[in-house]
């Protein structure tokens, strides 16, 4: 006996749903403006783009990795949890008319996605709410001279913010300080590798004012 080399497995179900996760995932892209971005800055000489360019992010969300796999959004119940799928053949049809400078754009919404999800996700639960406290990390994770390149990518943030994102720097800075030093004491928690760290996010954010 001998296994078919060719097989296909479809989620053909009516009342189930595959992939149920993709529906939060796709619900946090929007919110954080995949679909503004894509209406905004993708050129691509094609009716509805942006939403046929949203349907291939979430096929790959969903595990496709060839045109033909996109059908994977129509499988099952997923027409009852999103609309305005397009068929693999549409999509595929889409994709044809890509040239090099539309791969750039979407570079562009990609980068500008990434950066508004510091203000839809508050990453380490520290003052929910309030994307500055995320903010910070121009400062203490990017090199020196990136926060501006930072803060206009991400577009949407006013001074009011940048300045609390500063002074959220400034905290955790004193804070990777004192483990640091700790650590260099031998006291119980202490990190000596931080307190460089600590002063490097200083030295990035006094040069910035």
């Amino acid at each position: 006996m001998q296994a078919f080399h060719k097989m296909s497995a479809v989620f053909d179900d009516p009342n189930l749903i595959g992939s149920a996760g993709l529906v939060p995932v796709m619900r946090l892209a929007e919110r954080a403006g995949l679909n503004d971005l894509l209406e905004q800055r993708l050129s691509v000489p094609s009716a509805n783009a942006a939403a046929k360019a949203a349907c291939v992010v979430a096929g790959m969300l969903a595990g496709a990795d060839s045109i033909d796999d996109l059908d994977v959004l129509r499988h099952g119940g997923m027409v009852k949890v999103f609309d305005g799928v397009r068929a693999p053949s549409t999509l595929g049809t889409f994709l044809r008319t890509f040239r090099f400078g539309h791969v750039r754009q979407l570079d562009a919404v990609a980068s500008r996605t990434l950066a508004r999800l510091a203000g839809v996700i508050d990453f380490g639960e520290m003052c929910a709410g309030d994307p500055a406290t995320d903010l910070s990390a121009a400062w203490i994770l990017l090199p020196a001279g990136a926060a501006q390149r930072f803060f206009d990518a991400y577009e949407d943030v006013d001074e009011a913010a940048i300045a609390r994102a500063r002074g959220w720097a400034v905290l955790r800075a004193l804070g990777l300080i004192a483990i640091g030093q700790n650590g260099r004491l031998g006291l119980p928690g202490g990190k000596p590798t931080w307190e460089p760290a600590g002063y490097a996010t200083l030295e990035r954010v006094l040069a910035a004012n």
